[in-house]
């Protein structure tokens, strides 16, 4: 089991979806309300307030990104997609006990070190019941096929829980598509579930002790604290304000309740034609540098600040994106929430043309085109079903660096899994 790849999934899906803060600070700053009414910008403040105290919900999401244009591909397009089903409890007031003390790690360059005892606090009252599905493109399932010589199927599921600060995933049923996983697991004598300590894997990473690991995704998640902040800087946001677009669309229903609906959209030819555009590029570029602690000198930093610049007013007629909320009229509850991007590549190929880069024949005068389309169905609010460590799961052992562990912590009553 490859602990630090779980983990950096783990930590993608939960910032993904929200159900880990994206933002640091207590209050969060306000909505865009570009020129709403007041009450409706009022609305969306209690739904900010009200969404972030909950101690569960439930929600379903579904991704789909899809790649048309490349000549090389099979009808010349990809699609990449997932679904989700997933409950959460959470304690919202240490979650927010998070938020502030992240804001303190990232302002004060604190490393990872000290930022990983405030996502295992966390982590221990956290409750997650997550069934993904992922849907691959078949050309990429047969390349994979036959390059490892397995039977790669195009739709895997992956069943993961968080209890106790264990993380479970269901291997029976990811393995119920790929023959060659199934025989593996069977030698293992393995049928279903199969956890390890999540907490104690964070501690051993943290320590250095866990053979093969880092803290890459304590790393991710700090990084993602730092732009956030950097975004949510109240010259920052008064800045970008004037770019975003809010309106308000028809009311919408759910099982009876009346739902007000918003779509915010970005004006961004106008952003990048700004004079005050450069300058904020270079901030976000400082402070993305920052974040990964890493010495860039001011040339390359220069070369960078270019680059996007050149790259965002190639794009800027080519990009739209748009947010759909729909909440509730009388409880503010957020009970359905979109999130759409189109994108013309065309202006990258040009691009990489223009500098030199030799592009592949296909590639030439080609004009792709991307879209992501994210949709995310809320429910359950205080009141999510209980989520429950499952019965007789394997758990894995955690080897520290010399390969030996004088202790395996694993939950009582649970089986141990021999180590491969």
């Amino acid at each position: 089991m490859v602990m630090s790849g779980l983990l950096a999934t783990m930590l993608a899906v939960l910032l993904s979806t929200g159900i880990l803060p994206a933002q640091t600070g207590d209050p969060p700053p306000p909505p865009f309300c570009g020129e709403l009414a007041a009450e409706d910008c009022e609305l969306l403040a209690t739904s900010q307030a009200r969404m972030r105290g909950l101690t569960s919900m439930s929600f379903a999401a579904d991704l789909a990104l899809e790649i048309t244009g490349i000549p090389e591909l099979p009808d010349e397009e990809a699609s990449f997609a997932f679904s989700m089903d997933t409950v959460v409890h959470q304690d919202p007031v240490l979650g927010q006990e998070l938020e502030a003390l992240a804001s303190t790690v990232t302002a004060t360059g604190a490393t990872p070190e000290e930022f990983g005892p405030l996502l295992i606090e966390f982590l221990r009252t956290f409750q997650l019941d997550l069934d993904m599905v992922l849907y691959l493109p078949p050309a990429l399932a047969a390349e994979i096929s036959a390059s490892e010589d397995i039977d790669f199927p195009t739709e895997i599921r992956i069943p993961m829980r968080i209890v106790d600060g264990f993380m479970y995933v269901n291997a029976g049923a990811m393995a119920e598509t790929i023959p060659e996983m199934r025989a593996e697991l069977a030698r293992e004598g393995i049928t279903g579930w199969a956890g390890f300590d999540l907490v104690r894997a964070l501690e051993l990473s943290m320590d250095g002790e866990l053979q093969g690991e880092d803290l890459q995704p304590l790393d991710t998640l700090a990084f993602r604290f730092t732009i956030n902040n950097w975004l949510n800087d109240e010259a920052t946001r008064a800045w970008i304000e004037q770019f975003i677009i809010v309106e308000r669309l028809e009311d919408g229903e759910r099982d009876g309740a009346a739902l007000a609906g918003f779509r915010t959209t970005l004006d961004l030819p106008r952003m990048v034609m700004n004079p005050q555009f450069t300058r904020y590029l270079r901030d976000l570029v400082d402070v993305a540098i920052e974040a990964t602690g890493e010495e860039v000198d001011s040339q390359e930093v220069g070369a960078v600040v270019l680059g996007m610049q050149m790259l965002a007013t190639i794009l800027m007629n080519d990009f739209q994106a748009e947010m759909v909320q729909y909440i509730g009229v009388d409880d503010a509850f957020l009970y359905d929430h979109r999130f759409d991007i189109e994108l013309g590549l065309g202006g990258i190929i040009t691009l990489l043309a223009l500098t030199g880069e030799e592009l592949p024949p296909e590639l030439v005068g080609a004009e792709p085109h991307f879209t992501m389309n994210f949709d995310t169905h809320y429910a359950d609010f205080d009141n999510a079903p209980a989520v429950e460590a499952p019965e007789d799961a394997y758990i894995a052992p955690l080897e520290p660096g010399d390969g030996n562990l004088d202790v395996i912590s694993q939950r009582p009553g649970a089986p141990a899994m021999a180590a491969a």
